[in-house]
C-alpha cells in the first residue's frame, strides 16, 4: 500500500494548486501540517452522495491548477481521484487522500506554521488515474 501510494512521487504529473494550512502538529500522529484546498467546492447540476469516489478534471489558471468539472467516471486528460464528503445542491464538496497532510519534521514543521500563516502552494504529482502524492509546500511570501 506505501508503495502504491508514492507512486504518483514518480510517474505523475507535476501541478501546483493554492492551498490554506489549518493545522500544525498532532500528539498522536507527529509533525505536520493540515492543508485545506481552494479546489473543493466545485458546482454541478449532476447527483453525488456523501461517500461517492468522485473525478474532478482541472485546468490551469495561470499558474495554478483549479477544479474544472465532476464526474462519476474517469475522464480524458488531467483529473484528480476524490470522494464527495457533502452536497449543497449545486455544489458538491469534496477530499482527496493522500494530500490532505504534509508530514514533516518538527523543526521544519513549526517553521512552516510560521511561514504558511496565510496561504501557499501545494506541489501535488498526479497520475494518469487520478491518484496523487504530495510533493512540498512552498509559502507565499
Amino acid at each position: 500500500m506505501l508503495v502504491s501510494a508514492n507512486l504518483p512521487l514518480y510517474f505523475g504529473t507535476e501541478i501546483k494548486v493554492a492551498t490554506k494550512p489549518i493545522d500544525p502538529r498532532s500528539l498522536f500522529r507527529g509533525n505536520y501540517v493540515r492543508l485545506d484546498y481552494d479546489l473543493s467546492p466545485i458546482k454541478t447540476n449532476k447527483k453525488f452522495q456523501k461517500g461517492d469516489k468522485i473525478f474532478i478534471t482541472l485546468k490551469k489558471q495561470n499558474t495554478l491548477f483549479v477544479s474544472d468539472k465532476v464526474s462519476k467516471s474517469s475522464p480524458q486528460g488531467l483529473h484528480i481521484q476524490c470522494r464527495v464528503s457533502r452536497v449543497s445542491t449545486p455544489e458538491v464538496y469534496f477530499k482527496c487522500a493522500n494530500i490532505s497532510a504534509f508530514f514533516t519534521t518538527k523543526a521544519k514543521a513549526l517553521k512552516l506554521e510560521k511561514e504558511l500563516s496565510k496561504s501557499a502552494i501545494a506541489v501535488i504529482m498526479v497520475d494518469d488515474s487520478g491518484k496523487m502524492a504530495l510533493k512540498n509546500i512552498i509559502p507565499i511570501k
